[in-house]
């Protein structure tokens, strides 16, 4: 699919739900507010997304030598003998395979960015977001965007026939979906879908994920099914009407492209010096 068609398509989706936020929205959102996350955005792509590519055929590498590849799934055979359909139907499996693998993986991979400090020096630059919106998904760290292409590359690489071009491209392409999927659940919507939450998450649901109140940390993990949450205890199913503040629980406040950047490395380096002194 020509990266033409697939930008353009990507730029309108983010511009329909920030509308959407705008038009129905939990909270007025300042317009500096999206300032950092679209120069966020630039970052991910100059930086993240490359080194995604990279990550994930690195990954399929780690998972070849372990030698238990199971080879359950080979791309190069699914098809109808029709090109371009056949084409298609490869890029489809390299995003919803790796989607599957993703979020069950994500149950043990997000938990362990909450719960271990140096992954949550990471990870909080994406919760330090006090105006949760469509752009609040390219607020994360380069590093975010490795550790997460890594775990699922390397988890998928252990069923799926994918060699090192093949896996940098899933990698990508789940990636961009997620991108896509995750707008809508970062977005300033003031929607409520009780029917839907048991099933695939939504804005209000994942706003309960983002929420500084002391009976949502560490509560609803996942990105897309909510299957997860309920199998592994961190469920929790919104209130009517329940739309909390979003942010760091600890007040502190991550801002500018800088931070975005730089703050997991400047918590690291205070860490550090915590503990020789």
């Amino acid at each position: 699919m020509p990266l033409l068609l697939i930008g353009g398509a990507m730029v309108g989706w983010f511009c329909l739900m920030i509308y959407l936020g705008h038009r129905y929205p939990v909270v007025k959102i300042p317009a500096k507010a999206y300032l950092t996350n679209a120069l966020a955005a630039v970052a991910a792509g100059l930086i993240g997304i490359p080194l995604a590519y990279i990550t994930g055929a690195a990954a399929i590498w780690a998972s070849q030598a372990t030698g238990l590849q199971l080879n359950l799934i080979h791309p190069d055979r699914i098809g109808l003998g029709l090109p371009v359909v056949d084409e298609a139907l490869r890029i489809l499996a390299m995003i919803l395979v790796p989607l599957a693998v993703y979020d069950f993986w994500l149950a043990f991979s997000h938990r362990l960015e909450h719960h271990v400090p140096a992954l949550w020096d990471i990870h909080q630059v994406h919760h330090s977001d006090r105006w949760m919106n469509p752009l609040t998904v390219f607020r994360d760290n380069f590093l975010q965007i490795q550790w997460r292409s890594f775990f699922s590359m390397l988890t998928i690489g252990l069923f799926v026939d994918l060699n090192f071009k093949e896996g940098g491209q899933a990698a990508v392409y789940s990636q961009l979906f997620l991108f896509a999927w995750a707008a809508l659940c970062h977005s300033n919507i003031r929607v409520e879908l009780p029917w839907l939450e048991g099933i695939l998450v939504t804005p209000q649901y994942h706003r309960i994920h983002h929420s500084t109140q002391a009976e949502h940390i560490d509560k609803n993990f996942a990105d897309v099914f909510p299957l997860f949450d309920m199998l592994f205890g961190s469920y929790v199913r919104p209130r009517k009407g329940e739309f909390p503040e979003t942010g760091l629980a600890s007040g502190e406040a991550i801002d500018g492209i800088g931070g975005v950047i730089f703050a997991p490395f400047r918590s690291w380096l205070k860490r550090l010096r915590l503990r020789f002194r």
